[in-house]
């Protein structure tokens, strides 16, 4: 398991870094991400990339901290702490420096010695009930 929570701890320092270039050489040229509950899956390392980009677009100060790991070689889940203020429209509604704290859980598998899939559970029933009582 060594190789695959290496590659894991340097990617999600990457994330909290925002450095995309090292974020994005961690990836499997084919990867997928998706959120789970929601019907779009994100296909390929350039749309990945882009994706999480636009994400943190809206979250600029956005932190997370690995809760929990578990796993093996080829799979290992994570459970995150995160904190950060979202900045945007939501539902039709704008938003500045609404605080966020929310938790979610991640399911990583590896393929060739990079990151080959992501499966996100986010507490999205949290996120919605932060920006519902959030004054605009």
């Amino acid at each position: 398991m060594m190789a695959s929570m290496s590659l894991l701890k340097q990617f999600l320092d990457a994330e909290n870094r925002r450095d995309w270039n090292l974020w994005g050489s961690l990836l499997h040229p084919e990867v997928q991400y998706q959120i789970i509950g929601e019907q779009e899956v994100v296909r390929g390392k350039e749309h990945y990339v882009r994706r999480m980009q636009q994400a943190y677009t809206a979250l600029p100060d956005w932190q997370f901290y690995p809760l929990h790991i578990y796993g093996d070689e080829q799979t290992i889940l994570v459970e995150f702490d995160g904190a950060g203020h979202f900045v945007g429209e939501h539902r039709g509604r704008q938003y500045e420096g609404v605080p966020l704290h929310l938790t979610s859980v991640c399911i990583f598998e590896f393929r060739d010695g990079l990151i080959s899939t992501v499966r996100e559970y986010l507490d999205q029933a949290g996120y919605e009930r932060q920006l519902s009582v959030a004054d605009t």
